[in-house]
């Protein structure tokens, strides 16, 4: 982040020049191609400060992951804070911080909370695996709300993120839950129960005892 301030500061301080020269009379031909110049490297420069800053504050994001679970307030003050402080970065940024916000939420147990904040992450952020994890734990959320008919369409709608997720060692065992709600809540309890005995790692994860007990009353 300080290297974005640095960056901010040094463009304002050469953009503020140029226009005292320009003022003065000083801004000839070689002076304009000058100026052309130096834009442009503030422009590249300006994508790689904006890249680093974006993948130094997606590392503090990865590390509070590790207390979400067991301390959700703690999480969401911190989730809160980053929020107010870049969700005008960009709308990936803006939904991945939003999606945690509601995965927050999910950990406290309050999911209808979680479900109002995850109904308000912008579409147009959802991409890659920030998708993933929105759209598994929407998933997630509203079979906790026994909204078992919205939840299988939400799977079915959005199947090409959702098998990303199986292959996400940080989603799969959430997506093996909802395959058997899935099949739980449409009368194929069989297949639920088949699915379930095929994936011993759902009971074996620690952090899912909630999603566990449902998906057990739903069988």
């Amino acid at each position: 982040m300080k290297a974005k301030k640095i960056y901010g500061a040094a463009l304002f301080i050469f953009i503020v020049a140029i226009i005292v020269l320009e003022s003065m009379g000083n801004m000839g031909d070689e002076m304009w191609m000058f100026y052309g110049i130096v834009i442009a490297l503030f422009f590249v420069i300006g994508i790689n400060v904006n890249r680093k800053s974006l993948d130094e504050l997606a590392g503090k994001l990865e590390a509070l992951e590790n207390i979400r679970l067991e301390d959700p307030d703690t999480y969401l003050v911190e989730m809160e804070q980053y929020y107010q402080k870049e969700k005008n970065t960009g709308k990936v940024m803006e939904a991945r911080l939003m999606t945690n916000i509601g995965s927050g939420y999910m950990a406290k147990g309050d999911y209808e909370t979680a479900k109002d904040k995850l109904l308000t992450v912008p579409e147009k952020g959802l991409k890659g695996e920030v998708a993933q994890t929105y759209y598994t734990r929407l998933a997630m959320t509203l079979f906790h709300l026994d909204k078992d008919d919205a939840a299988r369409k939400l799977l079915s709608l959005k199947e090409d993120h959702l098998t990303l997720a199986r292959q996400n060692p940080k989603l799969s065992v959430e997506y093996h839950i909802l395959q058997v709600m899935r099949y739980a809540t449409d009368g194929r309890k069989k297949d639920a129960r088949e699915y379930l005995e095929n994936h011993p790692e759902i009971a074996e994860t620690p952090g899912h005892d909630a999603d566990v007990k449902l998906m057990r009353r739903k069988l």
